[in-house]
C-alpha cells in the first residue's frame, strides 16, 4: 500500500476506483486569416453557445454566483471588443480570445484586492470555454459510475456541472482550501484533497482518500480500509434528543463556506475556526482589514451564538513561501502555533486586532494553540492587552472576548491546574495530544495501525484536563478527532465535557 500525501481541502472519507481526468489538449494557430467576417461570426457563434450552456448549468446549481459571474463575462461588452479587435488585425477567433485571455489574466492576477485577483480565475475559465467551443473540444466531465475523480485542476463550472451521484471525492493537483473546487467539495459533503500530482497509471485502481489528514491510500487492504472508515463515524449519527445535560455541538470550520455549511447542519456555535489556511495559498501576509471582514462575516452569521476563533497554527504542515519558515528536521515538534506568534509579534498583533474588531459583531472568543507553559498563555495576554490599548487609543471600536487555549500537548495536560487559573476555557486538540502523547506520527501510514485514539493514556489525559478545568470553573471542550466518534458519546457525557466540536457534513 502506498501513501501519497496531499493538502486537505474538505474532509470526509471516501473509498472507490479513481478515475483520472485528462484535460484535451487543444492546438491554437497562431496563423493570421483574411477571412475577418467568418472569424467574427464564428466568436459570436461560440460566445451564444457558452452562455447558452452557462445558462442551463445554472438553472441545475444552488452555487448560481459562479456561474453568474461567468455570463457576466461573456457579456461584457469590454471582453467583446477586445476580442474583436484582434479579429479585425486578422487573426483567428481562437487565438484573439486566447491574446485577450492572457492579457486580461495578467492585469488581475498582479492586482491586491482579493476578489479582483480571483476575477482571473474566471476569466480564464471561460475564455477557454469559448475556444473549446471554437475548436469542437468537449470539456465536459462525463461520471458513470461511483469514483474518485483526479485531475491537474478543475474549473469553477466543470466542479459545479459533474454529477454529484457519482462522485465519492476529488484529489486535484492544484487548488487551495478557497478554490471554487474546495467550496463545492465542503457544501456538498465530499471528500477532497489538493496537491497530489496527476498520474494516469492510477487510473481504474482502487483508493481510499482521507480528506481529514490529506492523504490518498493506493490499493488498501480490506482491512484498513475498516479501520479508518470506523475511525472517522460521524457524532452526527448519535441521538443527542435523549440524553441529559449532553455537550453543545459546535463546528470546526475554516472558511465562511464551512461556516455556511455548518449553520445549515444545526451548529450550535463554532468550537475551532482554524484561521491559519487564511494565510495559506498566498503570495504575502493577509491584512487586517482582509482578515476583520472574514472574522466579522462568520460572527455576524451565528447570530450571538459563540464563534471560537483560534489564532494561527502555522509551521508544521501548514507553510507558505513567504512566511520563511526554514525547513526543520521534525517540524510537527518544531516551529509552530503560540511559539511561531510569539516570535512574529507584528502578525500576532495584526491577526489580534481584526479578531477584536470583528468581536463587536458576536459572542466572538480567542484561542491560543500548541500551549506548554503558563508563561506563553501571560505573555500572550499582554499582547492581546497591549492591541486593546492600540485599539482604545486610536478610537477604534473593539469587543469583549474569553480567552481560551489548546491542550493538546502532554506538557499542557500535566500543568492544566494551573492553566486553568490563566484562561476562561479549555478545548482538548485530540489529534496533536495522541501523536504526542504515543510517539507516533498521525501521517506516518506505517504507524496507522499504532496510532490509538482510544489508547487509555488519552482517556485519562482527557479526564484530567476536564476535572481540573472545572476545579477552576471553566468550560472545557474538545475539537479533536475524538469529537466525532459515535462510540465514545455517553463517556464524554460522563466526564462532564461541555463541548464537542467537529466537521459538520451532516445535520445534528
Amino acid at each position: 500500500m502506498e501513501c501519497i500525501k496531499g493538502n486537505n481541502i474538505s474532509n470526509g472519507v471516501a473509498y472507490g476506483k479513481i478515475f483520472v481526468y485528462v484535460e484535451p489538449e487543444v492546438k491554437i494557430s497562431t496563423q493570421k486569416t483574411d477571412e475577418v467576417k467568418k472569424e467574427l461570426r464564428r466568436f459570436s457563434d461560440a460566445r451564444k453557445s457558452v452562455r447558452r450552456k452557462l445558462v442551463k448549468l445554472l438553472n441545475k446549481t444552488e452555487n448560481k454566483e459562479v456561474i453568474e459571474a461567468h455570463i457576466a463575462i461573456v457579456d461584457d461588452v469590454i471582453f467583446e471588443e477586445m476580442v474583436e479587435g484582434y479579429i479585425n488585425k486578422n487573426a483567428t477567433a481562437e487565438c484573439a480570445v486566447l491574446l485577450v485571455r492572457n492579457e486580461l489574466c495578467k492585469t488581475f492576477e498582479v492586482m491586491t484586492d482579493k476578489y479582483l485577483k480571483e476575477r482571473s480565475l474566471d476569466i480564464k475559465d471561460v475564455s477557454n470555454k469559448i475556444i473549446k467551443d471554437l475548436l469542437g473540444v468537449n470539456e465536459d466531465i462525463n461520471l458513470t459510475e461511483h469514483v474518485i475523480l483526479m485531475a491537474y485542476e478543475l474549473t469553477p463550472s466543470q466542479a459545479i456541472s459533474i454529477d454529484k451521484e457519482y462522485l465519492l471525492g476529488f484529489a486535484t493537483e492544484t487548488g487551495g482550501i478557497n478554490s471554487h473546487t474546495a467550496i463545492l467539495a465542503r457544501e456538498n459533503s465530499i471528500p477532497a484533497i489538493s496537491g497530489i500530482k496527476i498520474d494516469p497509471k492510477l487510473n481504474g485502481k482502487s483508493v481510499l482518500l482521507d480528506g481529514y489528514e490529506g492523504c490518498m491510500y493506493i490499493e488498501p487492504d480490506q482491512k484498513f480500509v475498516s479501520e479508518i472508515m470506523s475511525k472517522y463515524d460521524k457524532v452526527t449519527a448519535f441521538d443527542w434528543s435523549c440524553v441529559e445535560d449532553r455537550p453543545k455541538i459546535y463546528a470546526n470550520i475554516s472558511t465562511v463556506a464551512d461556516a455556511k455549511n455548518a449553520l445549515k447542519n444545526g451548529a450550535e456555535g463554532v468550537g475551532l475556526f482554524r484561521t491559519e489556511f487564511i494565510y495559506l495559498g498566498k503570495k504575502e501576509y493577509p491584512t487586517e482589514e482582509e482578515q476583520y471582514l472574514v472574522y466579522k462575516e462568520v460572527a455576524k452569521m451565528f447570530e450571538g451564538k459563540p464563534v471560537v476563533i483560534r489564532t494561527c497554527d502555522l509551521g508544521s504542515d501548514k507553510k507558505a513561501d513567504y512566511l520563511g519558515i526554514i525547513r526543520e528536521n521534525n517540524p510537527a515538534l518544531g516551529y509552530r502555533g503560540i511559539r511561531f506568534s510569539l516570535d512574529r509579534k507584528a502578525i500576532f498583533k495584526t491577526q489580534i486586532r481584526a479578531i477584536l474588531r470583528a468581536a463587536v459583531h458576536g459572542d466572538v472568543s480567542i484561542m491560543f494553540p500548541m500551549v506548554i507553559s503558563v508563561d506563553e498563555v501571560v505573555q500572550a495576554k499582554k499582547v492581546l492587552e497591549s492591541v486593546k490599548k492600540e485599539l482604545k487609543k486610536s478610537g477604534e471600536e473593539y469587543g469583549d472576548v474569553k480567552i481560551g487555549i489548546m491542550i493538546e500537548t502532554p506538557a499542557a495536560v500535566m500543568i492544566s491546574d494551573e492553566l486553568a487559573k490563566k484562561v476562561d476555557f479549555f478545548s482538548i486538540g485530540t489529534n496533536d495530544l495522541t501523536q504526542y502523547t504515543l510517539a507516533v506520527d498521525r501521517q506516518n501510514a506505517l504507524l496507522a495501525s499504532t496510532y490509538d485514539i482510544h489508547h487509555p493514556a488519552i482517556m485519562k489525559m482527557i479526564k484530567m484536563v476536564v476535572d481540573n478545568g472545572h476545579k477552576a470553573g471553566i468550560e472545557v471542550g474538545m475539537c479533536g478527532e475524538l469529537a466525532s466518534d459515535v462510540t465514545l458519546a455517553m463517556d464524554f457525557v460522563k466526564m462532564g465535557i461541555d463541548a464537542l466540536s467537529l466537521s459538520m457534513g451532516k445535520k445534528v
